[in-house]
């Protein structure tokens, strides 16, 4: 089966009516500067109350969207790689799906034993709350998409908090889908004649 993915550009909060991504954008600017990204940081052996409370909502709006649709499951690669990402992010002073490394999502989970052929990412920033940052992401066209897509079976979600930061509350939920997971999802549909993959992405939200 061919790998696929789904890239969800960034959810922006606005603070003070300035774009979270102009700040980002700016800070990933600065690479030379920057000390490379600690993948391999143990997050903490049990969720954060945080951290679980968001799984259940999303399985929540999973099944009042489809009653069909399974529940996501909690997988431990990619509850790493979630909370790298958010504890990176907050460390080095970006927001953005990609590291000031150069590597997206799908580097950091090549970098582990999870044997992928779907994975979507959904990150947030600024929200405090678990119930906040879910209605965020289901207010928003592309990150609903993630969340409500029952190819989908696992997923891991990474919240990290730096006060003094420069959104304090940092959130990345990672979707994956093994190989050999049962049952088989319905093969994409080919993009219209003319369209690039790319333009079923959503826009920045500024």
């Amino acid at each position: 089966m061919a790998r696929f993915f789904c890239l969800t550009v960034m959810l922006a909060l606005l603070i003070l009516g300035s774009p979270l991504c102009a700040a980002a954008q700016a800070a990933t600017g600065q690479r030379g500067m920057l000390a490379p990204a600690d993948i391999t940081a143990d997050a903490p052996a049990a969720l954060s109350d945080f951290e679980s409370e968001v799984i259940r909502l999303v399985n929540l709006e999973r099944k009042q969207n489809d009653t069909n649709c399974p529940n996501l499951t909690l997988h431990p690669t990619l509850r790493q790689v979630a909370y790298a990402h958010s504890k990176d992010m907050a460390d080095r002073g970006f927001f953005d799906h990609t590291n000031p490394d150069g590597e997206g999502p799908g580097d950091r989970i090549d970098k582990t034993d999870y044997d992928y052929v779907a994975w979507a990412e959904n990150i947030a920033a600024g929200y405090e709350t678990p119930e906040a940052v879910v209605e965020g992401w289901m207010g928003s066209e592309g990150h609903r998409r993630n969340i409500l897509n029952c190819v989908y079976l696992d997923i891991g979600v990474g919240y990290y908090f730096k006060a003094g930061s420069e959104w304090d509350h940092y959130w990345t939920q990672l979707f994956g889908r093994r190989q050999g997971a049962q049952p088989e999802p319905e093969p994409e549909p080919e993009p219209e004649p003319g369209l690039d993959r790319a333009a079923y992405l959503p826009l920045m939200l500024r």
